[in-house]
Formats: C-alpha cells, structure tokens, sequence
C-alpha cells in the first residue's frame, strides 16, 4: 500500500504519464514521456538471490528532465546529448529521491544515465 501511495504522489506531483515501458507521447500541456532502456545486464539486490526489478520513470516538460528509480542506485550520472547541436551536457543526482533537472529547451535530445552499481539506461525524445 506505502508503495502504491509513493506512485499516486509522484505522478500527481509532476503531472507526467506513468510507466517506464510506455512509448513516447505528448500530452496537451507538452509533457513528453520517456521510455529508458536498460544497456547492463541485470543486477540483483544485495542480500537477494532474484534479479531485482527496476523501474525508471522518465519524462520532460520542455526545460525540465524528471527521472524517479523505484529501486535505489544511489548516485547517478545523467549524460544529454543535444541531437540538433551535438552538445553533451553531464549532470548527476541521487537515485534515493526523484530527481528534477533542469536541461533548458531541447526539441530532440539523446541521455544515458549511469548509476553506482553500474546499470546503464539510455533513452531519446
């Protein structure tokens, strides 16, 4: 239940469509929803011996980038390429917390994001 109230908030909070493997979409107020692909083979959660289960949502307000893990990975580092400039930017945040970043206006932009335990995650918009 504490889980599902977590997900209720977040997406309220950021008014984005929810869901990692959704494709990209633009909603009315130019939301756009980013769907991440896992580059790293699975890792599993310590103290576990099944292959943990991430989620990562993801999704851009046309300054914004909003990225929240449902399993932790601590530090993470955001790497946005401008597809128009070729431009790369490099960021980093927390992977405990949702994480908003400001990236200014990109119409089409490449981000991989690197975390601790060495998943890597890439996606366009």
């Amino acid at each position: 239940m504490k889980y599902f109230i977590h997900i209720i908030v977040f997406a309220a909070a950021f008014a984005l469509p929810f869901g990692a493997n959704s494709q990209q979409a633009s909603s009315g107020s130019g939301n756009t929803s980013i769907s991440l692909n896992k580059k790293s083979k699975p890792t599993s959660r310590p103290g576990s011996g099944a292959p943990a289960f991430q989620n990562v949502s993801c999704g851009y307000d046309g300054m914004v980038l909003y990225i929240d893990f449902v399993n932790r990975e601590g530090e993470c580092e955001l790497e946005l390429i401008d597809n128009e400039s070729g431009v790369t930017s490099i960021y980093e945040f927390n992977s405990d917390a949702p994480a908003c970043v400001y990236v200014g206006p990109l119409s089409s932009a490449t981000l991989t994001i690197t975390t601790a335990i060495g998943n890597i995650y890439t996606g366009r918009f």
